[in-house]
């Protein structure tokens, strides 16, 4: 299940429910109008996505992980949609000043938000992706492949616990999410154990 998951899959045993995608176009255009803030005119955002050498190792990584996320090649369509609807002023948090500010009204920002929906499906935007971040969102994140040397002297349990995630772990981490992420995730996992034993 969690392979599918960090290899972006077209394959998706589960559908990607509209409120996840809007959940998800919420954290990406946070992150991405903070960097378009920060990119200088004429400059590629993709360029600006690394964190500053003086920002803590928690930002590091979290800068990391979204750089990779949304310059993957199966995610970066989306990404740069993201960028040009933020640039039009056409962003989700955009979108919801207008209707804070009375400039538009609940049902326009609705029609817009429901085609930014569906164009971000279309660009890549699917299960995977949205369970992928959700998912680092509670530490639960891709293992790497640790060196030969420090495979050779890690101690053998630490290593396997600390590598691999299993089901009570997932679990536990789910429990961390807002509800409507729990249920997302801990259905796909129904799923996915429902179609390995069948």
């Amino acid at each position: 299940m969690l392979k599918r998951i960090w290899e972006l899959s077209d394959n998706c045993l589960s559908e990607v429910e509209d409120k996840h995608v809007v959940d998800a176009m919420s954290i990406v255009d946070k992150h991405l109008s903070e960097i378009l803030d920060a990119t200088p005119a004429g400059t590629d955002w993709k360029l600006s996505l690394g964190a500053y050498d003086d920002d803590g190792e928690s930002i590091h990584t979290y800068y990391s992980f979204l750089q990779s996320f949304l310059t993957s090649t199966k995610l970066v369509a989306f990404a740069q949609k993201r960028v040009d609807a933020i640039k039009e002023g056409k962003g989700f948090h955009q979108l919801l000043q207008a209707v804070e500010d009375g400039e538009d009204t609940t049902e326009g920002m609705k029609a817009k938000l429901d085609a930014q929906i569906e164009e971000a499906k279309g660009a890549g935007l699917n299960f995977n992706a949205v369970a992928k971040l959700f998912l680092y969102d509670v530490g639960v994140v891709q293992p790497r492949a640790s060196s030969r040397r420090r495979r050779k002297n890690a101690d053998k349990d630490e290593k396997k616990s600390s590598m691999i995630i299993n089901v009570p772990k997932f679990l536990n981490r789910c429990l961390g999410m807002p509800l409507h992420r729990q249920s997302m995730l801990t259905n796909h996992l129904v799923k996915c154990l429902d179609k390995r034993v069948r």
